[in-house]
C-alpha cells in the first residue's frame, strides 16, 4: 500500500502550488492502475499537507506501508522535481532521484516516476501496465489552466465552481482534444447544476461535455465518471 503526499512548491514565488498538487494527483492515478498496488485516495493523503513530523505516524494513520514524498521547483521553463519513496517501517528511504527537466518534459517526467515507483515495488511491469501509466498529453500552457481548475473544484464554493469552469474552458480553447480538461468542464457544471440552482445551462454544458470527453477518451477514468454523473442528474440511471 502507498501513499502519495502533497508535493512541497519550492518555487521563489511559492505559486507552484498547482502544479504541485497536479503532480501528486496525476501519479496517484497512474499507480491505481497497477495490478498488485493499493493507493491511498488523495482526499486522505493530502490532509496531511504542510504537517511534517513522524513519518511512521503518517503511515500507520493512512495504512500505507511507503509514503512518496517529493517538491517541485520552476524556474521561468526549467522544472525541478525531487522525489523520495520511504518505507513506513522503517523511516529509511528506499529510493530517491531528481528530475531537472524544461517545463514541456512534465508528462515524461510524471510517467517515469510512476514507472519507477511501481517497478520498485512490485517488479517488472508488463507492457500494458506501462501503457496503463500514460496519461493524455498537451501543451504546457493547457495543462497549467487545467491544473488551475482541478485545484478550485473540490471546494465547492460558487465562486469557486464558476472559476473552475472558466478554467477548465481555458484549457479547451487551447487544445480542443483535451479529454481531461472535457471531464473536468462537465464535472464542474454538474456540480453548479445540482448545488447552485439547477440552470438548464449548466446541465446543457454538462451534457456536451461528457460527451466530448467520452468521445476523446473512452478508457479514461475522469471521462466515465462525469459521463456517470450527467446521467444520473438526468435520472437515467
Amino acid at each position: 500500500a502507498i501513499a502519495v503526499l502533497p508535493f512541497a512548491d519550492l518555487s521563489q514565488a511559492r505559486d507552484q502550488d498547482y502544479l504541485c498538487d497536479g503532480i501528486a494527483e496525476e501519479l496517484i492515478a497512474a499507480l491505481s492502475n497497477i495490478d498488485g498496488l493499493r493507493v491511498v485516495s488523495r482526499t486522505a493523503s493530502f490532509q496531511f499537507r504542510d504537517r511534517g513530523g513522524n513519518v511512521r505516524l503518517v503511515g500507520e494513520q493512512l495504512g500505507a506501508d511507503v509514503l512518496l514524498e517529493g517538491s517541485v521547483r520552476k524556474a521561468e521553463n526549467r522544472l525541478r522535481i525531487t522525489v523520495q519513496l520511504v518505507d513506513v517501517a522503517t523511516g529509511y528511504q528506499r529510493w530517491s532521484q531528481r528530475f531537472d527537466r524544461v517545463i514541456d518534459d512534465v508528462f515524461a517526467v510524471q510517467d517515469e516516476i510512476a514507472g519507477s515507483v511501481a517497478a520498485l515495488l512490485r517488479g517488472e511491469l508488463t507492457r500494458e501496465e506501462r501503457q496503463s501509466l500514460a496519461r493524455p498529453q498537451t501543451a504546457m500552457a493547457a495543462y497549467e489552466s487545467y491544473l488551475r481548475a482541478r485545484q478550485l473544484l473540490p471546494r465547492m464554493t460558487r465562486p469557486d465552481l464558476v472559476q473552475s469552469a472558466a478554467a477548465f474552458e481555458d484549457a479547451i480553447a487551447l487544445d480542443p482534444g483535451y479529454a481531461p480538461a472535457w471531464a473536468g468542464l462537465a464535472t464542474v457544471s454538474a456540480t453548479l447544476f445540482e448545488w447552485f440552482g439547477s440552470k438548464a445551462t449548466d446541465l446543457r454544458r454538462a451534457e456536451d461535455a461528457s460527451r466530448t470527453a467520452l468521445s476523446l477518451a473512452p478508457d479514461l477514468a475522469e471521462s466515465r465518471v462525469a459521463r456517470g454523473f450527467v446521467l444520473s442528474l438526468h435520472r437515467r440511471y
